[in-house]
């Protein structure tokens, strides 16, 4: 059986220091990635460098945000189903009843793998995302210049996922967890990561979502919105 293969290559095509074309350094991702639906594909993340060697950039890989929202470092599970985990895991569903649940969704996976993965979100969930928010902005700010953020949201069982990372190096700097009409909770806690004027580009959601929405009343100034390709 023919298995789909999607390539990727960083949304931004000129380097965000000096303005000079990126060209095509090497693939840091090819993985096979399951699905929510059952489907795999593959998936592979190509890097990019500036050409210009006078830069400070000139060795930062810039990659795909979309794929690296497709494939999770350290995961061959589509992002939908990592945060499927973490949900029910957090809803204290135990893991035998997971592993059923994704079996039925044809999802391959092991009890012991859920567990892995559970403990290892459920950990982010944790994370004082303020101090990181501090230290991450800082360090974009000290060496691009500018912050550059990549911010996603899933719906899964009634809850509202929202992740953050730094669309520079793909470092988490939040995760969490609202219902999924807790609008004023998302909004509010949106204006903490946006209200930072350094914050020049923004990857995310669809503009036709009601979390684009969300997101771009936060904002509420100019912003360079690169959104994630569909699958």
């Amino acid at each position: 059986m023919n298995m789909t293969t999607r390539v990727y290559k960083p949304e931004i095509s000129r380097c965000p220091v000096c303005n000079s074309k990126l060209f095509y350094r090497y693939t840091v991702s090819n993985k096979v990635i399951q699905f929510s639906s059952g489907h795999k594909a593959r998936v592979k993340n190509l890097g990019y460098s500036c050409t210009n060697k006078e830069c400070r950039c000139k060795d930062v890989i810039f990659t795909s945000q979309t794929a690296s929202k497709f494939c999770l470092k350290g995961y061959t599970y589509s992002a939908k189903i990592i945060t499927l985990i973490t949900v029910l895991k957090k809803k204290g569903i135990s893991r035998e009843k997971i592993c059923a649940k994704l079996a039925l969704m044809g999802i391959d996976i092991s009890d012991r793998n859920i567990d892995n993965i559970a403990s290892k979100e459920l950990s982010l969930l944790e994370q004082d995302y303020k101090e990181n928010i501090k230290n991450e902005y800082k360090f974009m700010v000290d060496n691009y210049g500018q912050i550059r953020l990549s911010i996603d949201s899933l719906v899964v069982e009634g809850i509202r996922c929202v992740s953050v990372r730094d669309s520079f190096h793909n470092h988490q700097i939040g995760l969490h967890l609202f219902d999924k009409s807790d609008n004023e909770g998302v909004l509010k806690l949106l204006h903490d990561y946006v209200d930072d004027l350094n914050v020049k580009s923004i990857t995310t959601v669809r503009k036709n979502t009601g979390f684009f929405k969300l997101l771009n009343q936060a904002v509420n100034r100019d912003m360079e919105y690169i959104c994630f390709i569909k699958y």
